[in-house]
């Protein structure tokens, strides 16, 4: 299964160790990218797992089509790149202990058109074409 999948250190994918010493360091699957094709041409589709909007699980996202899959269908023999995340980690350290407890806040409207403005002026942000059609960056 492949949210079950952990890795110790960099070591492939194993499950952890009865009287595993606690200073090491466990890793979650989260995505993957599969290829379908050959070294001069194909296809990728991605599978990366949720846990956002009251649906939880993991995904397949193949070009404009997003849909959900068991995790035992998660790794296979396409598997191209596999994603990890140390358990331990929080991504958040960075941020100033001021705006901690602002994480996960729902935003106002007025921070909401203050980050819009700001995705605006950001010359990577614009129309992008997603499965075909062309959409404009927003805020989500």
């Amino acid at each position: 299964g492949g949210g079950g999948q952990e890795a110790k250190g960099g070591e492939k994918p194993q499950q952890q160790a009865r009287g595993q010493k606690s200073s090491e360091k466990l890793y979650d699957l989260y995505a993957v990218i599969n290829h379908y094709g050959s070294a001069y041409g194909g296809h990728y589709v991605a599978y990366a797992k949720s846990k956002k909007g009251g649906v939880s699980g993991w995904f397949c996202f193949d070009d404009s089509r997003v849909t959900k899959i068991k995790e035992s269908e998660v790794v296979t023999r396409h598997a191209y790149m596999l994603f990890y995340k140390r358990r331990d980690f929080d991504g958040l350290n960075f941020l100033p202990p001021s705006l901690k407890p602002l994480v996960g806040k729902p935003l106002t409207a007025q921070e909401r058109r203050v980050l819009e403005e700001a995705a605006k002026a950001d010359s990577n942000c614009g129309e992008i074409s997603c499965g075909g059609k062309m959409i404009k960056c927003s805020i989500s």
